[in-house]
């Protein structure tokens, strides 16, 4: 049933753009469980679902606008005693050279936590792009405007990001290939 809510495009009768996100979320969390990190939900969507009700868009003071912009993922790796805190979105984009985010939602990641690390599942290449939010030099990321998103940052995720492997140390990348492939593998039921 869920497949044909996304084969048909129905977002009326499913909301789409966090079924993306929550198997990107699953797919990230499912690599670095696999290479033995601890990986824990961290959104304010997984802690404060009854907040979602009361705090509507509208309320802009700064503890709602934290609260809202919350990263997805707390990861830690106990053997090296280090904690991370990730922001997981994907794209399906077919030009991972001009990959969008919203420019409000970025700049509120930059605001609030600028330690996170943004990390990007790419749906047609299966490749995981990853990048410190305070490496992320704001000024030289051009801007693009959409009719549904307004204003976007356009990065270049092959120029711009690393592999996951750059920032999570205990993925070896042999075995990491090998999982992908099995990811491919549930993904392709998606097409």
């Amino acid at each position: 049933m869920i497949l044909e809510y996304i084969k048909r495009g129905n977002k009326k009768s499913f909301n789409i753009d966090k079924l993306k996100g929550s198997i990107a979320e699953k797919i990230i969390e499912s690599i670095l469980i696999e290479a033995g990190y601890e990986v824990y939900p961290f959104g304010y969507e997984t802690f404060y679902r009854s907040l979602l009700d009361t705090l509507s868009k509208n309320i802009k003071d700064t503890e709602a606008q934290k609260l809202r912009s919350f990263p997805d993922l707390f990861v830690f790796d106990r053997k090296n005693n280090k904690s991370y805190i990730l922001e997981v979105k994907f794209t399906n984009t077919t030009d991972e050279k001009e990959y969008w985010l919203q420019k409000h939602s970025f700049d509120k990641y930059v605001k609030f936590w600028s330690e996170s690390i943004l990390v990007v599942f790419s749906a047609k290449t299966k490749r995981v792009y990853c990048k410190r939010v305070n490496e992320i030099d704001i000024q030289n990321i051009p801007v693009k405007t959409s009719n549904r998103y307004g204003k976007n940052y356009s990065f270049d995720l092959t120029k711009d990001f690393h592999s996951i492997s750059k920032y999570f140390l205990n993925i070896d990348e042999k075995k990491s290939n090998e999982y992908f492939k099995k990811i491919k593998e549930i993904l392709r039921l998606f097409n």
